[in-house]
């Protein structure tokens, strides 16, 4: 009898839980609903697609939040968020997650200064590039990032164009050889490669993470 009611009240539970997911889902796109249709709404997103600029103040975070699910509703064009510190632009990328389901990428931001030449964290670096990279190319629709982020001087495509090695199946190349051009690069030999810009070279097995993919795994014969 303990099992059973203990499963019936699991299965009411449930019940109530699914209900109120319905009802909420339901409030939520009567209220978008409601918004689309209004004037002063209709009037920003003209604006918008004509490329006018515009200032839109007095909202909280949550309302801006839903602004912008509308306007990458209504728009097909990718849109850049900028907050002006981490907190704020996690804090918004997580409650516009709740309004769209728009693809949404948060670029990390750097802890030394954005005017040094200098990556404290290859790993972020690496993700910082991954997410410019797929703003450029229409891959995601909203890019969240702080004001920090966005003065970063970043390497320029012409710079990765001639600081690079391409490597195709069955290419003769020599694993030493090429363990200096890394180096050259700025690559960092180890035992094991575990972070972005590291290499590792035993024997005939040469491991290389570069920074704008996962790691590889190169074995040579002969």
């Amino acid at each position: 009898n303990t099992v059973t009611i203990l499963y019936f009240c699991q299965y009411v539970v449930v019940d109530v839980i699914c209900r109120c997911l319905i009802v909420y889902d339901r409030l939520f796109h009567n209220l978008v609903k409601h918004i689309s249709s209004n004037n002063k709404l209709k009037s920003v997103i003209n604006k918008v697609k004509l490329q006018k600029i515009m200032s839109v103040s007095g909202l909280t975070s949550t309302c801006k939040a839903m602004l912008v699910a509308l306007l990458l509703r209504e728009l097909d064009i990718p849109i850049l968020f900028v907050t002006s510190n981490i907190s704020k632009a996690l804090s918004f990328k997580s409650k516009l997650e709740e309004f769209s389901d728009k693809k949404i990428e948060y670029i990390e931001q750097q802890e030394v200064s954005p005017y040094e030449l200098i990556y404290s964290d290859a790993r972020v670096l690496n993700e910082e590039l991954k997410a410019l990279r797929n703003f450029k190319n229409n891959d995601i629709n909203l890019l969240v990032a702080t004001s920090k982020s966005l003065l970063n001087l970043y390497p320029s495509e012409e710079f990765y164009k001639t600081h690079s090695i391409s490597i195709a199946k069955n290419q003769e190349l020599d694993p030493y050889e090429l363990a200096k051009k890394l180096v050259t690069l700025g690559y960092k030999r180890v035992t094991m490669v575990s972070d972005p810009g590291e290499y590792s070279l035993r024997g005939d097995i040469l491991d290389i993470y570069p920074l704008t993919s996962d790691p590889v795994r190169f074995e040579f014969w002969g």
